[in-house]
């Protein structure tokens, strides 16, 4: 999931064009917010996207058995 995730944020573009560094700071960064966004929902982050999603949802699911089974049986110790 880690690397899934530095994977995105090492190739993603913080900075834009140059002719975006004379505009206004709202308007800089709407257009700065707008390419991140563009650019994390496009295919070239598919796989690591699915990469963090099956991470989330196996490291959610360990962790209620995990308290599902201290609940029902107790600590161990």
């Amino acid at each position: 999931m880690f690397v899934a995730l530095l994977s995105i944020i090492l190739r993603t573009d913080f900075y834009g064009a140059i002719d975006e560094q004379n505009l206004p700071w709202g308007e800089r960064l709407g257009k700065r917010d707008a390419r991140l966004r563009a650019g994390f929902w496009s295919a070239r982050f598919l796989i690591p996207r699915r990469v963090i999603a099956y991470g989330a949802v196996v490291f959610f699911c360990s962790f209620g058995s995990v308290e599902l089974i201290l609940t029902v049986f107790g600590h161990p110790s």
